[in-house]
């Protein structure tokens, strides 16, 4: 079980060690894996927002169209 503090600290983290959280590295893997992270409970409203933001961020960096 993954306790943390907030998603941000969370994303740092499969930062440094992607393939211990996704299997592989790849975007629809970490969007399942923080999709379910975000479901978990209890949830913070601080959550979710940073999840719209990167959701934002990664549609921009890599050019993709929703």
């Amino acid at each position: 079980m993954i306790l943390m503090a907030s998603i941000v600290t969370l994303i740092e983290q499969i930062k440094v060690r992607p393939a211990m959280y996704l299997g592989r590295r790849s975007i629809v893997c970490l969007r399942a894996f923080l999709d379910g992270w975000c479901f978990r409970e209890p949830q913070g409203v601080e959550d979710i927002a940073v999840m719209e933001e990167f959701q934002r961020w990664v549609q921009t960096r890599f050019k993709v169209l929703v």
